[in-house]
């Protein structure tokens, strides 16, 4: 009988009533491990850029750099003000020594230098034009005045050396070039710190096809299991999960907006054909991924192989398209109702019991805060894989089929019984036994003796 909605809710929480000890197991292991790879990884983020930073020319210890990029982090007033400061100083004294380093070079006549100079002190002027109209008392150097300072400075005048340094430094002339030193520097640590992230990445989706395995070999089990070999059958799982993904990606015509898209990139013409290629590409998406949704819930249930699976999702949810997208829409809706509520409960009261302390944690206590909410994100998403189980089963055992006839290709809504194939048996040849005759009287046996011997004798001879 085909469950309704109530129906599989209920059946959902049964089974997973079964598996309450293990579920919780497994969703503290995971968290704990995904919050340790997270950790690790923003560790790594500071240490680097702290280190960069201190390259850089900031005056400070590594581990106060970290604590105040933690404190940005963080988004607190206090951090982000004292990063702000210390990289604002940095950007003076480097400022300074490049002005310093300019002024060097005017006094031995290299006239790149001169060149450099009189830029900055155009764009100076420029920025304080509107300034000077506003106010009149704004003292605001001349092209010519330029000039004879430059000239001046050329020739060793040091007043004209001084004041020319103190204009430099108004005019801002390193900043932009001090800023774009301190990207390069920081451009340096990118690729290391990417690799990180897709090996991050990579492990997180491993775990994640793992617990997947694990959550469904527990909905598809009657019998309880030790988290042991739950966690050990549910990684074997894992691969054939991402093979399962993939075919059905493929065949659900997933990918079909991003290659008109990249199409449309490639060459002008395809743009015609932009609109309405992603119109029809979403249509198709959405008319055949849901039926290959139940894909993994028949891998790890039925042991079939990944195209195997993929197939017997698309032939049980036929018929079932609407069920199928209903029924998991009204789950996901309420299923991600109550654990938002249950996530944003259990922070209220975290705040509630130490929130004098969060503000003044650094940024991985606060990580290590956000673990029971991890720990429910986790039962929420197993609770999505048992609903998908008995959704997958029920759709199983009420199959809504088509049968075509060949001639008149009119549909027959009763399938015809199968026929049963009698299975052909060969019996070697075998010597044949004679059956033992019934009791004659004496004188009927000595005849039929005597006739023996007489039909055996030509046989022999031959």
């Amino acid at each position: 009988m085909l469950l309704s909605l109530g129906d599989l809710f209920y059946a959902t929480f049964t089974a997973a009533k079964k598996h309450a000890s293990s579920i919780a197991g497994i969703a503290v292991v995971i968290a704990v491990v995904q919050l340790f790879l997270w950790m690790m990884f923003l560790f790594y983020v500071m240490q680097q850029s702290a280190f960069a930073l201190r390259d850089s020319g900031l005056e400070q210890e590594p581990a106060v750099i970290r604590a105040m990029l933690q404190d940005a982090v963080l988004d607190t007033k206090d951090g982000r003000d004292a990063l702000q400061q210390e990289l604002q100083i940095l950007v003076v004294r480097k400022g300074n020594e490049e002005v310093q380093l300019l002024i060097d070079r005017i006094q031995q006549n290299d006239q790149v230098a001169v060149a450099e100079a009189r830029e900055a002190l155009q764009k100076k002027m420029q920025q304080f034009q509107e300034l000077a109209t506003t106010e009149p008392d704004t003292a605001l150097m001349g092209s010519a005045e330029m000039e004879t300072l430059l000239l001046d400075a050329q020739n060793g005048n040091t007043d004209a050396l001084d004041l020319l340094t103190h204009q430099l430094q108004l005019s801002g002339f390193p900043e932009e070039q001090v800023r774009q030193q301190m990207g390069y520097r920081f451009a340096q640590e990118v690729p290391a710190i990417f690799v990180m992230l897709v090996v991050l990445i990579l492990l997180s989706m491993f775990l994640n096809y793992l617990v997947q395995g694990a959550y469904l070999l527990l909905a598809s089990s009657e019998i309880p299991m030790t988290l042991g070999s739950i966690l050990s059958q549910g990684s074997l799982q894992a691969f054939p999960l991402m093979g399962v993904s993939l075919w059905s990606f493929v065949r659900s015509f997933v990918w079909a907006p991003f290659t008109v898209v990249l199409l449309a990139a490639v060459h002008p013409l395809f743009l015609v054909l932009l609109l309405p290629g992603i119109l029809i590409s979403i249509v198709l998406a959405v008319v055949f991924f849901p039926r290959f949704t139940l894909a993994r819930a028949y891998l790890v249930r039925e042991h079939l192989g990944i195209r195997a699976a993929v197939q017997r999702s698309y032939e049980t949810s036929r018929g079932y398209w609407g069920k199928i997208v209903g029924n998991t829409l009204a789950w996901g809706l309420v299923i991600t109702a109550v654990g938002l509520s249950l996530q944003m409960i259990v922070w209220a009261l975290i705040r509630m019991s130490i929130g004098a302390v969060i503000s003044s944690q650094s940024l991985f206590m606060n990580i290590i805060l956000s673990l029971p909410q991890m720990f429910i994100a986790q039962v929420i998403f197993a609770l999505g894989l048992f609903f998908i189980m008995q959704l997958a089963v029920n759709l199983a055992a009420n199959p809504k089929r088509t049968i075509y006839d060949a001639l008149h290709n009119k549909p027959n809504p009763v399938a015809p019984a199968a026929k049963t194939v009698v299975p052909v048996i060969i019996i070697p040849e075998k010597k044949a036994v004679a059956k033992k005759a019934p009791p004659k009287r004496k004188s009927a046996v000595k005849k039929s003796k005597k006739s023996v011997k007489k039909k055996q004798e030509p046989t022999e001879e031959a």
